[in-house]
């Protein structure tokens, strides 16, 4: 109808004045919000420059898509694994880090961490070159730490092999801005009582900034 016609073109322009808003106010907002969408040839340039790997998840109705980008690689894999599952095993990790150690349940498993290291680095481990990742997760596997995926070969938890950073998108990731190492910055590590083994995790990472880290 016209007045719906009329709602439509009033909220595109008001939308359209706060865009203008925020480029006005804050740049770099703008830049989140309004950039365009980044190509594979910038990740992968950026990949080169970073000394890193993109691990890219799609979550469809029935499977998973892997994509993973180095500087000199692509690989895209397709993995079999219906959403509903997927869902209730991310569910199962997610449930027992965070639940209190005497709480019924809350036993970590090591099976879905090592069930999820099958469907979702194995496919593609064999191409990382680097020891730093960078996971852009989809769906619920924002939800989950995946240093918490454990190698069935080795036992190892793949936050033991390597390093692991994380982007909401590739286009947020390619804004991002290239900074200096922090190793001489100063650090505030607070640890949540309710997260198992979080004291030790921040007094560990304290013991990498000697003199300058304060630890709650």
């Amino acid at each position: 109808s016209d007045l719906l016609e009329k709602e439509i073109a009033g909220l595109q322009q008001d939308f359209k004045s706060l865009e203008l808003k925020i480029a006005s106010e804050s740049q770099r907002l703008s830049s989140l919000t309004a950039s365009n969408s980044a190509t594979l040839e910038t990740v992968q340039r950026e990949a080169a420059e970073g000394g890193y790997d993109v691990l890219y998840y799609v979550v469809l109705d029935t499977n998973v898509i892997v994509w993973h980008i180095n500087g000199s690689a692509v690989e895209v894999k397709c993995v079999f694994l219906p959403h509903p599952v997927l869902a209730e095993k991310v569910a199962a990790l997610h449930d027992a880090l965070v639940a209190p150690r005497d709480a019924p349940g809350a036993q970590f498993s090591e099976d879905i961490a090592r069930q999820l290291y099958l469907y979702l680095i194995q496919p593609v481990v064999e191409h990382i070159k680097s020891d730093h990742l960078v996971i852009i997760p989809q769906e619920e596997l924002t939800a989950i730490p995946f240093q918490a995926l454990q190698n069935p070969s080795d036992g190892k938890y793949l936050g033991e092999s390597y390093g692991i950073s994380y982007a909401p998108s590739a286009t947020v990731l390619s804004t991002l801005p290239k900074r200096p190492s922090l190793k001489g910055g100063r650090l505030l590590a607070i640890a949540d009582p309710d997260i198992h083994d979080a004291g030790d995790e921040v007094r560990s990472i304290g013991l990498l900034y000697p003199g300058h880290a304060r630890v709650v």
